[in-house]
């Protein structure tokens, strides 16, 4: 009886420290999204929205920047776009609907992620330090205010998990197995990078396969084709004309638009693939000669701040001739046009420098946890539970597979702007698992677990500091 009750006290905890981190989170996402902009985002994804609601057809590949994209989220914007075109709403009511459904999509997926988390048979503690993590992180917070096509790519790649860790302890259903399959249809259709959810499926169910878990071999090996067919064939219909009028199944809008500027060679950058130097980017929390050509010092930097600034020229908006000059520089000049940091006040340098070096530890335990999973105790090699290892065979294959995929995409097209954080995030559900994983090992030092515990608090704090003075900036201009 007293077990019970302990075991029931501790998992209330658990669910009130995750709903408080939740509600949090929700707030800051919803705080900056109605500050921010229509405008403010790296591209404009409101064209494609827009020639579809007047041709009532999928634009072709070509006709705008982002019109290379597949087409669900720009469909289904259009879709309520013209609702509320219908109902009377203005142009800028509809353009800050528009924006507030990355916002939606980026909240519906702290709702997956943390039901993910709660399906791990893990320590409560070791869910709350990973849950807490994500609630926080600044990058997904800022793609949440930010109108683009990434977030609902989030939300796909972490439905299509949650519902193969569901398929898998249900025994492969059939309805498990069809929500799932609609689910990576449209998953696939939003992104280039969302296929991964081809290969997640393929781990997972392959793994259920050889390990004689999650049904029969033959139920499994059904459900894994019954799961991946939908979406090859959604593909292959995207890809067709393509191919026929393009001459490549995914072209890119560099490819159609800019050849010309592709083929003179001019922006582009020796990046490094293989080094790591996050010291480099504390120093100079934003793009700059030390630090913009190591891609993964860029990568997991802008994770934790605002390094391509979006926010912080509202923030520290006093120098404008450096604003400028610094405008110029991303834009592809030359090392020597760096007009410095005098431009960013020290307010901002302290809480940029801060987050991204508070950000080591997530990615310590993230490293911890990747390695448990592949060696440890959930890999194929010695499963203790072989349908918990099954079920955990997707998360490397997303983790590896945002990262080959990013790394492609730089090395195909070498510039600072393809260095981008928002394409790895489709691995939120890999990360969180991994450092979850990580936690619980740790937990067993009782003074590694209370620097884990006092480092998150203490990320969680500086990052709502961090997007607070942001929003408080903003709502005074």
């Amino acid at each position: 009886m007293i077990d019970d009750k302990t075991e029931l006290d501790s998992s209330r905890r658990t669910n009130n420290l995750m709903s408080l981190c939740l509600f949090a989170g929700i707030a800051l996402r919803l705080a900056l999204f109605v500050v921010n902009p229509p405008t403010n985002a790296f591209d404009d994804h409101y064209r494609p929205i827009t020639l579809y609601m007047e041709t009532g057809s999928v634009p072709d590949r070509d006709a705008c920047w982002e019109c290379y994209h597949p087409p669900a989220f720009y469909v289904s914007s259009a879709w309520v776009s013209q609702t509320a075109l219908a109902m009377g709403a203005s142009s800028s009511e509809i353009e800050k609907l528009a924006q507030f459904l990355p916002c939606l999509y980026g909240i519906l997926t702290l709702f997956i992620l943390r039901a993910i988390l709660l399906r791990l048979r893990l320590r409560e503690s070791s869910l709350c330090i990973a849950f807490a993590i994500l609630c926080f992180l600044p990058r997904h917070i800022y793609m949440s205010a930010i109108h683009s096509n990434d977030t609902i790519a989030y939300l796909g790649v972490s439905a299509s998990a949650l519902l193969i860790l569901r398929a898998l302890d249900n025994g492969c259903r059939l309805r498990d197995i069809l929500a799932l399959a609609v689910a990576m249809v449209v998953t696939a259709l939003t992104k280039y990078t969302s296929m991964i959810v081809l290969p997640m499926a393929a781990a997972s169910f392959g793994a259920a396969w050889w390990l004689r878990v999650g049904g029969s071999r033959q139920r499994v090996a059904s459900a894994l084709a019954g799961v991946c067919l939908p979406a090859i064939v959604a593909l292959a219909l995207f890809a067709a004309p393509n191919i026929r009028d393009y001459g490549t199944a995914f072209p890119s809008n560099l490819e159609l638009l800019q050849q010309d500027y592709l083929d003179s060679g001019r922006g582009t950058r020796d990046i490094d693939f293989f080094g790591l130097s996050p010291w480099r980017a504390i120093a100079t929390p934003v793009l700059a000669p030390d630090n913009r050509d190591s891609m993964w010092t860029i990568l997991w930097a802008r994770t934790w701040f605002d390094m391509e600034p979006r926010f912080l020229q509202y923030t520290d908006p006093a120098t404008q001739d450096w604003w400028a000059a610094y405008n110029i520089y991303l834009g592809g000049a030359e090392d020597d046009s760096w007009p410095g940091v005098y431009g960013l006040g020290v307010v901002t340098r302290v809480l940029g420098s801060t987050l991204i070096a508070a950000g080591i530890i997530p990615g310590i335990l993230m490293l911890i946890g990747l390695m448990r999973c592949l060696v440890g105790r959930w890999s194929l090699l010695r499963p203790r539970n072989p349908l918990e290892s099954a079920r955990l065979q997707m998360m490397p294959v997303l983790m590896f597979g945002v990262m080959a995929g990013s790394a492609f995409h730089s090395w195909k097209f070498p510039y600072t702007f393809t260095l981008k954080t928002v394409y790895i995030l489709n691995g939120l559900p890999a990360f969180i698992v991994f450092v979850a994983l990580g936690a619980s090992l740790l937990r067993k030092i009782p003074w590694a677990h209370r620097i884990i515990v006092g480092s998150t608090i203490f990320l969680c704090a500086l990052s709502t500091l961090h997007i607070a003075r942001v929003v408080y900036v903003m709502i005074n201009l």
